[in-house]
């Protein structure tokens, strides 16, 4: 309901600064029933069909005004102040019963602050966690499952006692997208801190961002020792530095 009243509000408060961008003078005159100075030539019908007077104006043209008429511009006032906070307060509300933080859902990231930003990230990650989880149980595995099914039946490949064996074959690790850091610096030292106190583990923070532990330190190892086959100082690294990404 909140997005329907919220996609309503916006289409109308956009319907009225067309039609304010669509006024291009204000003529007040003095005396109501006086005609004025933007009239057509002699012949010409100066009203719609409703009755309404219809007044001629073309860019760059003369107004010769006449006794007691005043021209002004118009100045829109469209979309009105209100208009951000209620879009704003209605994101929210939004973002509240689907459990995901107004950052995440407007792609605004200028009003808060780094605890409440990484607070929101936080949140919002145990939420896609969870979808993630459901996607790659009801649907990663069972294609995967079928995937290697088809490629036994059509002798692709040749596993032998697959059919006895198919839980082992058919065994994934399964890497979710990485998350950006808001500060790397202070976020890398806490995982640092975490991994020396026992509290996590390195796949635990390379998965965070989604690699994979053992080929990042392997990585890691091919490049010390090219380093130090060219006879450049190798800065030694930690168990938990190596986990650092």
């Amino acid at each position: 309901r909140r997005m329907r009243d919220l996609g309503e509000y916006d289409a109308w408060e956009l319907y009225a600064a067309r039609v304010q961008a669509a006024i291009t003078l204000l003529i007040s005159r003095e005396y109501p029933d006086s005609t004025v100075g933007l009239t057509g030539e002699s012949g010409e019908d100066t009203e719609d069909e409703r009755g309404n007077e219809m007044d001629l104006f073309e860019a760059g043209m003369p107004f010769r005004a006449r006794t007691g008429e005043k021209v002004s511009g118009m100045a829109p006032t469209r979309p009105a102040g209100a208009y951000e906070p209620y879009v704003t307060a209605q994101t929210r509300q939004v973002g509240a019963g689907t459990d995901l933080s107004y950052e995440a859902l407007a792609r605004d990231h200028s009003r808060g602050t780094y605890s409440g930003q990484r607070q929101g990230m936080l949140q919002d990650g145990a939420v896609y966690a969870a979808v993630q989880a459901m996607i790659r149980d009801r649907l990663c595995r069972y294609v995967w499952r079928m995937f290697i099914r088809g490629a036994v039946l059509a002798k692709s490949i040749n596993l032998p006692n697959y059919w006895t064996e198919e839980r082992r074959y058919v065994r994934a690790e399964w890497i979710k997208p990485g998350l950006p850091w808001i500060d790397p610096e202070s976020e890398t030292n806490a995982w640092d801190g975490q991994v020396k106190g026992g509290y996590a583990t390195l796949q635990e923070v390379w998965a965070i961002k989604g690699g994979n532990w053992r080929r990042g330190a392997r990585q890691r190892a091919r490049e010390q020792a090219f380093l130090r086959k060219l006879g450049l100082n190798v800065e030694s690294t930690s168990p938990t530095r190596t986990g650092i990404p």
